[in-house]
């Protein structure tokens, strides 16, 4: 969704759940692949013609799944990674092949922001209708907490939110 909002031609969603690579392409992923189905590097280089991605963004926090970003990358690359894992996970990484191919590795936390400029701008690109967040929500009471993780866990809703008593 955020990478229709920049000059991205292609945007390829990976995800081993089918209703979430379809919701990925309602909201403007062009292509989709799913691991469940083959080697998702393979599937990826082929898509892009035996070049690699520009950017990838890992959000899973699963190591093997931010080794298969990082091999996905075109030369000169960059993989972003959100996803967090336990503290103290590390990954190896093949350092000649990184500083051959110009990679680069950039670790985020909340984006980067600024907040005071940056949801005032998500807010009003909601606004626009160009931001649709609301459809990778869902709302649960707090008594539901327990529900609110087992459907997370198991990828019935993308982002639980939490509704708190008033």
């Amino acid at each position: 969704m955020a990478a229709m909002l920049t000059p991205a031609a292609r945007v390829i969603a990976v995800d081993v759940n089918a209703a979430r690579l379809e919701l990925a392409s309602e909201l403007g992923a062009t292509d989709t692949v799913n691991p469940a189905d083959g080697d998702p590097v393979s599937a990826l280089l082929e898509l892009t013609g035996g070049l690699g991605a520009q950017y990838a963004v890992e959000t899973s926090g699963r190591l093997a799944v931010l080794g298969q970003a990082i091999s996905s990358l075109a030369s000169a690359g960059t993989c972003i990674v959100v996803g967090a894992p336990p503290l103290g996970s590390q990954i190896p990484v093949d350092v000649p092949n990184l500083l051959g191919r110009g990679i680069r590795l950039v670790g985020t936390n909340q984006g980067d922001s600024n907040p005071r400029q940056f949801i005032p701008r998500l807010i009003e690109l909601r606004r626009q209708g160009r931001l649709p967040f609301d459809r990778l929500i869902r709302p649960y009471a707090f008594d539901q907490i327990n529900v609110a993780a087992q459907d997370a866990a198991e990828a019935r809703t993308i982002k639980p939110v939490m509704i708190l008593p008033t």
